[in-house]
């Protein structure tokens, strides 16, 4: 065989490079896989980073969130608390005995207090409603 055919050859397929080119080609192969991969892994690690922030920020605005509620729920349990309280006092204060002569508020059912005749106990009771605390307090 005749060198010049060898090296023509040769030059037409790139020379040495093409010779480094046949020879290197499967690690050429995986190392622009690899690249290709990490490049990938990096904008998956990037989304994966972002998607951790957003959460974060969810988290923190849901904290604010149920901290606002919780204490709007305690509030709303104090009122309540403190208007039973209010109820209990008055209901305390309050008599339901309809024969009660002192009972707050009187109705056209309760009897005078004793040795005042009703009719004059009623006209008492509309000109000055204060009379029915002193009687009652006496």
């Amino acid at each position: 065989m005749d060198w010049s055919i060898l090296i023509s050859i040769l030059g037409a397929i790139g020379g040495l490079e093409g010779i480094r080119f046949i020879i290197n080609r499967k690690p050429n192969k995986r190392m622009a896989n690899t690249e290709a991969s990490s490049g990938e892994f990096k904008f998956l690690q990037e989304q994966i980073e972002f998607a951790q922030r957003q959460n974060l920020e969810m988290e923190k605005k849901y904290a604010e969130q149920t901290e606002r509620l919780r204490k709007t729920q305690d509030d709303a349990y104090e009122l309540q608390n403190s208007l039973r309280r209010a109820e209990v006092a008055l209901a305390c204060l309050r008599c339901d005995d309809e024969d009660c002569p002192y009972r707050k508020p009187p109705t056209a059912k309760t009897p005078p207090p004793p040795g005042i005749p009703r009719d004059e106990w009623h006209k008492i009771r509309i000109q000055n409603p204060q009379k029915d605390e002193v009687l009652h307090n006496s």
